[in-house]
């Protein structure tokens, strides 16, 4: 496996890491400590080979040959200090099975040496289990918050894969953050993936995440209903959300919803039908279609909306909040399923409580509907 030369997130962040002195990412300080000062620690490239000194440089070459995807690499140990022998042994363990980039890309690594006059010839022989597209296309997130934001954009993309190298790791969940994701972006997020992870390594405080994604559409398929979506909720938004107060675009809005799509039982968020492709394209959807089409309506009509996830009688359920006129009520636009004319709009807290929905929410706003208002509550 040879060099590439292709540029990278990789070899950028580097690179750039080196160049401020001492180690780079790939070259993470828990690992090797490298100081720009100390002769000992200093390398200098001669035709192919790399020459060094001391322990600390012997390491970073080794991980230097591992990062450029050479299969066969040549250093140069040249007034060494201390035992190679020893030392040799212990850096090619170190890389291949403790460092983030070692522990993800190399299968096995041997190795050679032998003395020529005043210096030592070392020759390390590597099996990759990655190519070099893979080692290329490595990503960086320097902490969780950052991790996120590729994790979004890896979605919004419908990527079947996302590799990052995390310098400061803490606890993750991929399958809560990703449904999280799939509830916060109703616009792309058509069915939630199955979602795998694997770090390298096991343990430690910088480490390598691959994370594989599963779905039951191809990206093209997810790409169309996006665009579909997106030009359906613009459509219905000007024509039933742009005209009257809020309330009146609200419940107009409401209505239609309903007029075209039928209520289905289950709450499958692998499915479009639990997205708000199903309610506003294919004219089924769960309860969580309904609430996802009923907030891009809204959305587009500059009412403010949020998804709320609970139960109602038990079972998994998921509707609206809406910000009217200054105030917060609840609505249900899976009720509106079949052209029912106000059954879930709108609500209150004690609406909401007759109506058998429960949710936990810390510091959630009051909402009291009107007198005037509870026409448009279940059961009316």
């Amino acid at each position: 496996m040879k060099r590439t030369g292709r540029t990278s997130v990789l070899a950028a962040v580097c690179a750039l890491l080196i160049c401020l002195g001492g180690c780079g990412f790939l070259r993470p300080a828990s690992y090797v400590s490298v100081s720009p000062h100390r002769e000992d620690a200093q390398q200098a490239v001669e035709g192919q080979a790399v020459t060094v000194n001391s322990y600390f440089g012997l390491k970073n070459a080794v991980l230097s040959l591992v990062q450029d995807g050479e299969e066969d690499g040549v250093i140069r140990a040249e007034s060494y200090s201390g035992n190679l022998a020893v030392d040799l042994s212990r850096a090619v363990y170190e890389v291949s099975q403790n460092t983030p980039l070692g522990a993800y890309a190399v299968t096995a690594m041997t190795y050679d040496y032998s003395r020529i006059v005043s210096y030592y010839e070392i020759h390390v022989s590597t099996t990759f289990r990655r190519t070099p597209e893979e080692l290329q296309s490595i990503g960086y997130a320097e902490d969780q918050k950052e991790l996120l934001t590729a994790l979004t954009e890896a979605m919004e993309r419908y990527d079947p894969r996302l590799v990052l190298w995390i310098g400061d790791y803490s606890a993750f969940d991929p399958a809560r953050e990703v449904e999280a994701i799939c509830l916060a972006h109703p616009e792309f997020a058509l069915e939630r993936p199955e979602t795998s992870m694997e770090l390298y390594p096991d343990s430690g405080p910088q480490r390598i995440m691959e994370l594989k994604f599963t779905y039951s559409h191809s990206a093209r398929e997810l790409e169309d209903y996006r665009q579909a979506l997106e030009a359906q909720v613009a459509k219905l938004a000007e024509l039933y959300g742009n005209a009257g107060d809020d309330m009146t675009r609200a419940r107009r809005l409401y209505e239609r919803l309903g007029r075209d799509a039928v209520m289905v039982s289950g709450e499958d968020s692998r499915s479009v039908a639990s997205s708000a492709a199903g309610a506003l394209l294919e004219g089924s959807a769960t309860s969580r279609g309904f609430a996802q089409a009923y907030r891009l309506l809204l959305e587009a009509s500059g009412i403010p909306c949020e998804l709320i996830s609970g139960q109602r009688s038990g079972a998994a359920h998921d509707w609206c909040r809406l910000k009217l006129d200054g105030a917060w009520y609840y609505a249900d636009p899976s009720q509106a399923a079949g052209g029912s004319r106000y059954p879930g709009f709108l609500m209150g807290d004690l609406e909401l409580e007759m109506g058998g929905y429960t949710f936990q929410e810390e510091n959630r706003p009051e909402s009291v509907l009107p007198y005037y208002l509870r026409t448009m509550q279940p059961g009316s």
